[in-house]
């Protein structure tokens, strides 16, 4: 999906646009006015769509993006009378990204679930794996954690443990993680409900999910 404009006002003052031609092109408009152009590399995988998204404060806006192929990928920009390109992510394997910003917005989290339809596939395909416990488990997905001031980044696992017997209900549910950062915690929205993880994350989160799930 070529010649997209994407288009996102902050604050009333500001307005970013985003044109994915040969190259992705970001311009940053002011009371009306052009006052900032930068262009940069067209996707390495292709580009399927994308979205803006800026903080709450409207100091950071985030370029959403993906291939079409079960990738997403973002670009951070701090935003001022310019954009300045703070992070980018690359593509990573997943579908459906969201994003939360820490409360200060100096930690800008991505959640990413392997896929948008039936998370409960690698279960149904057989493709389990066995932990260092001898436990059952499959992925979800993962977190990855971006450091603004540093542009550092650590991924974080999510695993699912299924109980003995378990079978997934199969309907309809929100595909989004849509996380949120409350009281030095992390708020997700799993398919089954909310789940509140402990600051900071640990390598991988686990869920235990049963019949009633």
């Amino acid at each position: 999906m070529d010649d997209e404009i994407i288009q996102l006002t902050i604050n009333e003052i500001y307005e970013v646009s985003v044109i994915v031609e040969a190259d992705i092109s970001y311009s940053l408009k002011k009371h009306g006015k052009t006052i900032f152009e930068i262009k940069r590399p067209y996707p390495d995988a292709g580009f399927g769509g994308g979205q803006l998204i800026a903080s709450a404060s409207g100091k950071y806006v985030i370029f959403s993006y993906f291939s079409g192929q079960s990738e997403e990928a973002f670009e951070l920009f701090e935003v001022t009378d310019q954009l300045s390109l703070i992070y980018s992510s690359g593509y990573h394997s997943g579908e459906t990204a969201s994003f939360g910003f820490s409360e200060k917005e100096d930690q800008l989290l991505m959640a990413l679930p392997e896929n948008c339809i039936d998370w409960w596939v690698a279960w149904e395909d057989e493709e389990t794996e066995i932990d260092q416990d001898g436990n059952t488990y499959f992925d979800f997905g993962k977190l990855l954690l971006l450091e603004i001031e540093t542009k550092s980044t650590t991924e974080h696992e999510l695993r699912i443990y299924p109980t003995k017997n378990w079978t997934p209900v199969e309907e309809e549910y929100d595909p989004y993680l849509n996380p949120e950062f409350k009281n030095n915690q992390l708020v997700i929205s799993m398919p089954w409900g909310q789940e509140t993880l402990s600051l900071p994350l640990k390598d991988f989160h686990s869920f235990e999910v049963s019949k009633s799930e």
